[in-house]
C-alpha cells in the first residue's frame, strides 16, 4: 500500500517553554546561557508571547560542509494566526541571510503583504556556458533585481502540488509527505462519517463469492475493504494543495517588521514552448489567470542539433527535448544552495540573451548588432519574394531541426511553512 503516515525522525531537540511575560533573559541565565543586549532587545518585542527554547547537542548536527550545520524541522499546529518572526535573528546578522517562505494552502498561492512584491524574471534565454551553474547565475540576478526593488520579496514559484513546474525537476510531493507537512493535522478536523466512509455497494459477483468464503475471511475482506475506502477518501481530500515560494536576502537594516502572509490571485509566468524559428522566442511575461497557478523562473538555452538533415520537407527551427545525438548529461540543473554561491561569477549581460528592460539589462549581443544596424534609407528596398527551400540536402551545414528546450532552473521543492484557510493547520 501506498505509504499515507507522516513520517518523522526521533527528536535530537529538547524543547522548553518559556511563558508569556516571563524574564527571556533570566531564564536563560538560570539555564547556563547568556544573550547579549542586542538579542534581549529584540526578544522583548515578543513579551507578551510564549518563547519556545531549543537545545540541542553540538554532536547530534549533521554538517554541511565546513561552515554550515542542516537542523531538522520542527512542526507545530495551531489555530490562531500566525506571523513569521522573521526580525528575531537580526540581532547576530553578519553580512546578509537568505529567507525562503514555502506556504503550502489547498486552494490559494500567498504572498507577503507588509512587503512590496516582485516576480522573478523567467523564461530567459542563456549562454550554454551557465547550465551548469544555474546557482550563480541566479544569485547575480537576484542581486540586480533587488537592487532595482529595494525590500521587495521575489515570488518565485506557485504550482499546484500534483505537478511539480515545467519542467519537474524531481518528482511532485507525494502524499505522504503533505501529510508530514501538515495535512494529517487537517484531517484531524474531517467529520468521522467523511474520515471512515462506508465502502461501496458489492456487485453481484462479489457478493456471490463473498457468500462461498470462511467467516475468518470475511472478516478480512471487510477489513479491507474499509481500509481501501479509507485510503481512497484520504487521497481525494488531499489531491493537490498550491504550494507558494517566496525569497528575501536581506541585511541587519532591511528587514523592519515580521512579515505578514495574505492569500493572493492566481498567476503564470515561466511556461510553454519556444515558437519555432531561428530566435525560439517565448513571452516572459507574468500574468494574472482564471487557471490554476502555474510560476516558475526558468532559463532556457537553444541548443542546435549537429546532425545532418536528410529528408523531404524538413522543418527547421523546432524546439523540443535534446536530439539523440546530444550526448551532453541529461538533467534539469537547479538552482540550489543560494546563500553560499559566487554573486559575481557571471557578468550578466553577457551570459543573458533576453533583454530584460525593468532591469536595465542589454546583452551584449542585442549591443553589438544594435550599433553594427545601417542607417535607414530614405526609401525602404523593394522586398524582393523568398522562395520556400523544400530541399533537405543541407551540404556541409548543421541541421537545426530540433534544439535542446527547457534547460536551468526551476525554484520550488519541499515546504516549510503551512497555511491554510479553509482547513486552519500552520506549521
Amino acid at each position: 500500500l501506498v505509504p499515507l503516515d507522516p513520517e518523522f525522525r526521533d527528536s535530537i531537540y529538547k524543547l522548553s517553554m518559556i511563558p508569556a511575560g516571563e524574564d527571556v533573559g533570566a531564564w536563560l541565565k538560570g539555564h547556563g546561557y547568556q544573550a547579549t543586549d542586542s538579542e534581549l532587545t529584540a526578544a522583548a518585542r515578543y513579551k507578551s508571547q510564549q518563547f519556545l527554547v531549543i537545545e540541542i547537542d553540538s554532536k547530534t548536527i549533521e554538517i554541511a560542509g565546513t561552515d554550515r550545520a542542516l537542523l531538522s524541522p520542527i512542526r507545530f499546529v495551531t489555530q490562531q494566526p500566525v506571523n513569521v518572526a522573521s526580525t528575531l535573528g537580526l540581532s547576530n546578522i553578519k553580512d546578509k541571510q537568505e529567507l525562503l517562505v514555502y506556504v503550502i494552502d489547498p486552494t490559494s498561492r500567498y504572498e507577503v503583504a507588509n512587503y512590496p512584491s516582485v516576480f522573478a524574471p523567467t523564461n530567459l534565454h542563456v549562454d550554454f556556458s551557465t547550465k551548469e551553474r544555474m546557482g550563480e547565475l541566479y544569485a547575480g540576478l537576484h542581486d540586480l533585481l533587488l537592487s532595482k526593488n529595494p525590500g521587495a520579496f521575489v515570488n518565485e514559484y506557485a504550482w499546484s502540488t500534483k505537478g511539480c513546474g515545467q519542467p519537474c525537476a524531481n518528482s511532485p510531493l507525494s502524499l505522504a509527505e503533505l501529510i508530514s507537512l501538515g495535512a494529517d493535522a487537517a484531517e484531524a478536523q474531517v467529520p468521522k462519517e467523511e474520515l471512515t466512509p462506508k465502502p461501496p455497494e458489492m456487485t453481484d459477483d462479489e457478493k456471490a463469492a463473498y457468500k462461498k468464503l470462511k467467516p475468518k475471511e470475511k472478516k478480512e475482506l471487510d477489513a479491507q475493504r474499509k481500509e481501501v475506502a479509507r485510503r481512497k477518501a484520504l487521497m481525494e481530500r488531499n489531491q493537490e494543495f498550491v504550494l507558494s515560494r517566496m525569497h528575501y536576502r536581506y541585511g541587519a537594516s532591511d528587514l523592519k517588521n515580521d512579515i505578514e502572509l495574505k492569500a493572493a490571485p492566481a498567476i503564470e509566468g515561466g511556461i510553454g514552448a519556444p515558437k519555432e524559428g531561428p530566435k525560439g522566442e517565448i513571452s516572459t511575461e507574468v500574468k494574472p489567470t482564471e487557471k490554476e497557478n502555474r510560476l516558475q523562473s526558468r532559463m532556457i538555452n537553444l541548443h542546435e542539433s549537429p546532425s545532418q538533415v536528410q529528408c523531404k520537407g524538413r522543418e527547421r527551427y523546432r524546439w523540443g527535448k535534446a536530439p539523440r545525438t546530444y550526448h551532453g548529461l541529461r538533467k534539469i540543473w537547479v538552482a540550489e544552495d543560494l546563500a553560499n554561491r559566487n554573486r559575481t561569477l557571471f557578468k550578466l549581460p553577457e551570459v543573458i540573451e533576453t533583454p530584460i528592460p525593468a532591469l536595465g539589462l542589454v546583452p551584449v549581443a542585442a549591443k553589438v548588432a544594435l550599433a553594427a544596424a545601417p542607417a535607414p534609407s530614405a526609401a525602404p528596398a523593394e522586398k524582393k519574394e523568398e522562395k520556400k527551400d523544400s530541399s533537405c540536402s543541407i551540404a556541409g551545414a548543421p541541421g537545426r531541426g530540433t534544439g535542446v528546450g527547457f534547460g536551468g532552473l526551476m525554484l520550488g521543492a519541499l515546504a516549510s511553512v503551512l497555511l491554510a484557510r479553509r482547513r486552519s493547520f500552520k506549521r
